[in-house]
């Protein structure tokens, strides 16, 4: 059950792109409603099984109409904004509570999968969200309601900003967010086919994945001890990188810079790693953390998506302040270990 939860997370991130093409939204209005997903996602955890049944209905009763109608458009994107909402807070409370059941390897191809399938949510809105909350509903009832636990998201915020290596985190998941789905747009736009840059997007994926594996096999006895320079040199790497897309000149060029992308942001492992070093890290503080950076960065690149909908290939310029912030947050942090 996790990993076909695992692919509809990936479904419902990417998806609203193709669904926001199919019915002529702006850039601005179909960034919203990847926010959405992402706004939902806020509130991962921390809601019984009854709320979240309510709460996976309220999003089909506003998904399914709004997918048979078409005007006026401002109530038809106000309907998928809402009902995206719902449904990513549905799934991934949902989802939370499969976690261990799988390998890390099955649950990336899980969602790697799902964003190559991302387009037929364009295609099939109906029938995906008649299927989406039946499958979260079925999900919900195999679990004992009282295996939801609460969630103290102020103290998850206020031990987020104690620990500075959690503010390297919020910076890189700020970095990738804001620049992710309008480089999807980006490419559709050139290629006017939705599956060869989902095709694209999801090689993004897997070179972000073999990163570090790949850096442990060439440097297996030195890996605890380069932490932080798999941490630095990779986001050098994706500064370079994130510079050069926005001048690429042709579409392959794109998609190479693109493709290489992820193996700078692939060292988010050596952050991690610098989190589980504080004396009071929990594992629902960084995935708190990554939560607000991935709201957050998401709402930036709509707010420019709306005011500056022509500009969708400068994103990346945007992203590349926030690996600056990254690598000056490292050489912080280190300089002060240094000086205890």
């Amino acid at each position: 059950m996790y990993l076909i939860l695992s692919t509809i997370t990936a479904l419902l991130e990417c998806g609203p792109i193709f669904l926001g093409i199919r019915f002529d939204y702006t850039p601005g209005q179909i960034l919203l409603l990847c926010f959405a997903y992402q706004f939902g996602n806020l509130f991962s955890s921390g809601f019984c099984r009854n709320q979240m049944a309510v709460t996976c209905g309220l999003s089909a009763l506003f998904l399914l109409p709004a997918s048979l109608i078409r005007h006026p458009l401002w109530l038809q994107h106000g309907l998928f904004f809402l009902g995206i909402v719902l449904l990513s807070v549905a799934l991934q409370n949902a989802r939370g509570q499969f976690k261990g059941t799988v390998s890390t390897v099955a649950k990336r191809l899980a969602r790697v999968t799902g964003f190559l399938l991302s387009p037929v949510v364009g295609y099939l809105p109906v029938l995906f969200f008649a299927l989406c909350p039946a499958i979260i509903l079925t999900a919900l009832w195999q679990k004992d309601d009282r295996e939801f636990p609460s969630t103290d998201r102020p103290a998850y915020f206020h031990a987020m900003w104690q620990n500075p290596s959690c503010h390297i985190m919020l910076w890189h998941q700020l970095h990738y967010f804001s620049y992710a789905y309008g480089t999807i747009l980006v490419f559709y736009s050139a290629t006017e086919n939705a599956f060869l840059t989902m095709l694209v997007f999801a090689c993004t994926w897997m070179t972000y994945l073999m990163t570090e594996p790949l850096l442990h096999f060439l440097f297996p006895a030195r890996e605890s001890t380069y932490t932080r320079r798999y941490l630095f040199i990779g986001h050098t790497f994706l500064l370079l990188i994130l510079l050069l897309l926005p001048m690429a000149r042709s579409t392959v060029s794109f998609a190479v810079l693109w493709i290489l992308t992820g193996f700078g942001g692939g060292t988010v492992f050596a952050i991690t790693a610098l989190c589980r070093e504080a004396p009071d890290y929990h594992q629902d503080i960084l995935n708190y953390t990554e939560n607000i950076g991935h709201f957050a960065g998401s709402g930036i690149a709509a707010i420019w998506a709306l005011f500056f909908p022509d500009r969708l290939n400068m994103l990346p310029y945007l992203s590349s302040i926030c690996v600056i912030a990254v690598l000056i947050r490292t050489i912080h942090n280190h300089t002060r270990k240094e000086n205890l």
